[in-house]
């Protein structure tokens, strides 16, 4: 396999986010650990937006709906440097002018146990990289029983499809929070998706074998 998507522990490497903290540290809104919300990381063509959003269940739900997000301590950025600066005027984000947003674990709020089982599925694990503008999300997605990841350039109901264990690089770069490991890949700019033994992406550290037996997975839906 010529690609292994990063792992989180490895982003810290990739280059200088301290001029990304400095500026997240000046940025109004909720603290990093505020109750309620969630870190994200959001690429559009132009270029890239860090704060925190509201999480009332999920943000994939809360993306999905297709309605404008508020956003709390808001910082822009380009796609090609890792400086970012406080953008005090950006309220809120239009899910349909985002091409990825990475997210980390507080992406999910924390649900009744009835709940969190009622949206689990059994799906199917599937190794790919997404081809999008500027870039692309190599990681891990999981789909439906008889869905195979070429279904996911035809017409769905969900915006946004979700992709685990995320290597995002747009623009050449990785999200600045290296705890940002999920990511969810807006459908419409969606402009091929291959697997990983067939991505043409360099090897960025040893791979990982594959678990025995695990061609399914209890994942969220």
């Amino acid at each position: 396999m010529p690609f292994e998507f990063f792992g989180h522990r490895d982003r810290a490497a990739l280059g200088p986010a301290s001029a990304s903290s400095d500026a997240r540290a000046l940025a109004p809104g909720p603290s990093s650990d505020a109750a309620g919300t969630a870190a994200f990381e959001a690429f559009t063509e132009e270029g890239r937006i860090v704060g925190r959003v509201p999480v009332a269940d999920r943000l994939s739900d809360a993306l999905n709906r297709r309605v404008p997000i508020p956003v709390y301590g808001a910082l822009r950025g380009c796609l090609e440097r890792p400086d970012l600066e406080p953008a005090p005027d950006l309220s809120e984000i239009d899910p349909y002018e985002l091409v990825v947003v990475a997210a980390g674990p507080d992406s999910e709020a924390d649900l009744l146990p009835e709940r969190r089982a009622a949206l689990r599925v059994r799906k199917t694990r599937y190794e790919v990289c997404c081809e999008v503008p500027g870039g692309m999300v190599c990681g891990t997605v999981h789909l439906h029983p008889g869905t195979v990841p070429a279904d996911l350039l035809g017409h769905r109901p969900e915006l946004f499809v979700a992709v685990t264990g995320a290597d995002v690089r747009i623009g050449g770069l990785p999200p600045s929070d290296a705890r940002l490991d999920v990511a969810f890949v807006n459908r419409t700019y969606l402009q091929g998706i291959v697997p990983l033994d067939q991505a043409s992406v360099p090897l960025t550290r040893d791979p990982v074998p594959p678990t025995p037996g695990d061609a399914g997975t209890v994942e969220p839906s």
